[in-house]
């Protein structure tokens, strides 16, 4: 095996330091209120396989699907879901608005 240079090794560290911080920041931002359903999103697109359902509580629980005008993460995201059905399961409905 190939002996690391002081300036590789520093090189390797200081990355090292930067992808720690970075992913630190990651999973922090994942619970912050008004930034989670931002970094949430990426993660239930790939957990699914596709674009996830959104569910909203704004006077009431329901859902947009993919399909819908509005669909999109914002602030006022409550959960996401993979199917339809699993949002139903867990007490909303699908939204009667093209919006919400």
């Amino acid at each position: 095996m190939k002996k690391e240079t002081p300036s590789t090794a520093t090189k390797r560290k200081k990355a090292l330091i930067i992808a720690g911080a970075i992913a630190g920041l990651y999973v922090v931002s994942l619970v912050i209120p008004g930034i989670y359903p931002f970094t949430r999103f990426p993660l239930y697109a790939a957990k699914c396989g596709h674009s996830p359902v959104i569910a909203y509580q704004l006077a009431g629980r329901s859902y947009i699907t993919p399909q819908n005008k509005q669909y999109g993460p914002n602030y006022l995201v409550a959960e996401y879901f993979c199917t339809e059905g699993e949002a139903q399961a867990a007490g909303y409905s699908k939204s009667s608005v093209d919006g919400f």
